[in-house]
């Protein structure tokens, strides 16, 4: 005899459930159907366990590769940011080299300009009439007066070597 027992009601109930459980008809179903069904429904469960550790182990796999991938990724993007960050540095040191070079220039720049308009003043001055700096007289030599009146001015060659030294 079997587990479930037809004579014993609490027996009888235990058999009708497991029969519902199994999906079924306990009044024409024998102990035996009913011990297959069960031994079929385990075998079916660790089929469906087999296959869903399978499906999990593929989905496991799948994300595996794709984090690796997305690793790959971030180290060449980081790569690529220090890469960036380097030549912004460099930039950097350029724009204030440049800013210096600049400045000096502006300055080199203000002095030439400032020398042109003291000469430009001086060639005005000069293109009016005036003597040149650093000239006290005209030569007044007698010798001298007899030259022809020209645009030029006439010097001692002492007071014009003064000039020049």
């Amino acid at each position: 005899m079997g587990l479930f027992s037809k004579d014993s009601k609490f027996s009888a109930q235990l058999f009708e459930q497991a029969c519902t459980l199994m999906g079924l008809d306990h009044e024409n179903t024998t102990e035996a159907e009913l011990h297959q069904s069960m031994v079929d429904a385990g075998t079916i469960q660790a089929a469906a366990e087999s296959t869903a550790k399978a499906a999990a182990q593929v989905e496991i796999d799948t994300a595996t590769a794709e984090v690796v991938r997305m690793v790959v990724e971030l180290d060449a993007a980081m790569q690529t940011a220090r890469a960036a960050t380097a030549e912004v540095e460099t930039l950097k040191a350029d724009a204030v080299k440049l800013e210096s070079d600049l400045t000096a220039a502006n300055s080199a720049l203000a002095t030439k300009v400032k020398e042109a308009n003291t000469l430009a003043g001086e060639v005005a001055r000069l293109t009016a009439g005036a003597k040149p700096k650093g000239v006290e007289a005209v030569d007044t030599d007698e010798q001298l007066s007899k030259v022809p009146a020209g645009n030029g001015q006439m010097v001692k060659v002492k007071t014009f070597d003064d000039i020049l030294n």
